[in-house]
């Protein structure tokens, strides 16, 4: 499917949901094949690890999963995927919604250069048990990315869905190579 899309022309977001049923070797697996579609079409803009939130989840009620991955392998799924993709998926989206506003910070410091991008009433998330997801609006995402200027590390700009410059949030300090955060 990525395939046909991406030779049309169309630009897509890959993805990985983990922390329910998978082993390492499927996850290394995912993520060979995305780096080797992204080789071949070069139609991913950004590469977004999604912690399984299994609180409610159907599946986990069950007892056909895990109960999600534990915070350590969410952060180190974040940074190993800066790592494999560096030259060839240059957008890691870290999940606020998934990860909670403290998680985002964490994740900053880990690998991601895109925050997301600011939804309103997120329901998908939240119905499977997380606590975050309600709302998201860019003065939040703001505070939220401050202690990355401070710290002289990051620069925030919001920008369109395909990456494109939109708007400077807050005055350039430093910018890192290849680090920008996005409101995407």
């Amino acid at each position: 499917v990525m395939d046909a899309a991406h030779m049309c022309g169309l630009n897509s977001t890959a993805t990985i949901m983990f922390g329910h049923v998978e082993t390492y070797d499927h996850i290394a697996e995912h993520l060979i094949n995305i780096k080797n579609q992204q080789i071949k079409s070069g139609g991913f803009t950004e590469f977004v690890p999604l912690p399984f939130v299994a609180h409610e989840a159907p599946m986990s009620l069950r007892g056909q999963s895990r109960s999600g991955p534990t915070f350590r392998e969410a952060i180190l799924m974040h940074s190993i995927s800066r790592i494999f993709f560096q030259d060839h998926i240059p957008n890691i989206q870290g999940s606020w919604v998934k990860m909670g506003y403290e998680g985002l910070r964490k994740l900053l410091s880990s690998g991601i250069n895109d925050v997301g991008g600011i939804l309103m009433d997120e329901t998908i998330t939240r119905s499977a048990g997380a606590n975050h997801g309600q709302e998201l609006d860019l003065g939040k995402i703001q505070l939220l990315t401050n202690w990355a200027l401070r710290a002289k590390t990051l620069l925030v700009r919001m920008l369109m869905t395909l990456f494109g410059r939109f708007l400077l949030l807050q005055p350039l300090v430093y910018q890192k190579p290849g680090c920008i955060v996005s409101n995407a």
